[in-house]
């Protein structure tokens, strides 16, 4: 756009980046010895044609369908983590509510079991017992005897009962409404279509904010806290409830369940820990999955710096790569001995 000629009032001709951002009245950039005026030359219908026709040619070069592709793609998936994201908090909420019930259960157990553990030690009460019915001669009186130490038993025995009938809980359950814990659709009113711009996913990548080579981050602090974006479908690496589930390549954004500390071991490999769950990320057949809480070989990769500051991860074991199996399973898993995009992760440094 920029190199096209347009024509000025003075019948001579131009460059196109000569005049736009501009307005008002400006020295002729083709003659020099006059001024022309900025808006009278570009509403010229010679320059106006021009201008809309090149403007045309160049969104057909640049392949409109797929860029508008590219774009309701990122409108549908912004929802979709939205939602995504909503329920992990809803989880984390719920598993921290929870949490807290049964530390109050736990704390009124402990405290009833304080009560018992203090009552009468059942030595001393036996023992006792047993001298004043031995030194008793008569029936009735042992018998009198006997009665009153039931009746002591009973009576510790009730005062534990009612405290524990004092805290006989049960569990309440309101009927809560989904599309008030998880939210609802509903049409964007403000959307406006012509406000929208067509970006290109590259261009946003390369704007992302720069970070330290990682092997540098790694050899000064041993560890750092990372996402992982895999190259084959440009999505980032999760790990779904509470790190359980297979690893997948399938978020459009950053949560806790999309991060991991990224560890460096004494024998140069580097090992992926849940931020989430803590656990240690390995295969379990081909698949690999955050639930390993002992860090072994199995857990170890080698970290491959790809020309394309990309990142793969070949198994310490296996000699296979960690690829996301995109058209398939969708999971992350350990397959390949040569490296591809589907084995290429872009690493994001996130401390």
């Amino acid at each position: 756009m920029d190199l096209l000629e347009v024509k000025l009032d003075c019948d001579q001709t131009t460059l196109y980046q000569n005049l736009k951002d501009k307005s008002g009245k400006i020295d002729c950039p083709a003659c020099k010895d006059h001024t022309i005026e900025v808006e009278q030359c570009m509403s010229m219908l010679f320059n106006k044609e021009l201008i809309l026709r090149k403007k045309i040619e160049l969104a057909l070069e640049n392949n409109l369908k797929d860029e508008l592709m590219i774009k309701l793609d990122d409108q549908f998936d912004k929802v979709v983590n939205q939602i995504d994201l909503q329920c992990e908090n809803l989880i984390k909420r719920i598993k921290d509510y929870t949490q807290g019930l049964i530390d109050q259960l736990q704390n009124e157990k402990c405290e009833l079991s304080k009560t018992i553990e203090n009552m009468d030690s059942h030595e001393i009460i036996k023992e006792s017992f047993v001298k004043e019915i031995v030194k008793e001669a008569t029936l009735s009186n042992k018998i009198k005897i006997e009665k009153q130490y039931e009746k002591k038993l009973d009576e510790q025995k009730q005062t534990i009962l009612d405290k524990m009938k004092e805290c006989d809980y049960c569990l309440k359950v309101s009927e809560v409404k989904m599309e008030e814990l998880v939210g609802s659709l509903e049409l964007n009113k403000n959307f406006d279509m012509s406000k929208i711009e067509i970006e290109n996913v590259d261009k946003a990548r390369s704007e992302e904010k720069k970070v330290d080579h990682v092997n540098d981050v790694l050899n000064r602090n041993g560890s750092t806290l990372i996402s992982l974006y895999a190259k084959i479908n440009e999505k980032f690496v999760t790990s779904e409830f509470f790190g359980m589930a297979p690893l997948k390549s399938n978020r459009s954004w950053v949560a806790d369940w999309e991060l991991f500390f990224l560890l460096k071991n004494d024998d140069n490999t580097v090992t992926l820990q849940s931020k989430f769950n803590k656990r240690f990320v390995r295969p379990y057949g081909e698949v690999l999955v955050a639930k390993s809480v002992v860090l072994g070989d199995w857990e170890k990769f080698y970290l491959v710096n790809n020309q394309d500051d990309s990142y793969s991860f070949r198994s310490m074991l296996t000699k296979n790569y960690i690829m996301s199996d995109v058209g398939q399973s969708g999971n992350l898993v350990v397959r390949g001995g040569e490296i591809n995009d589907h084995h290429k992760f872009y690493i994001e440094v996130r401390n």
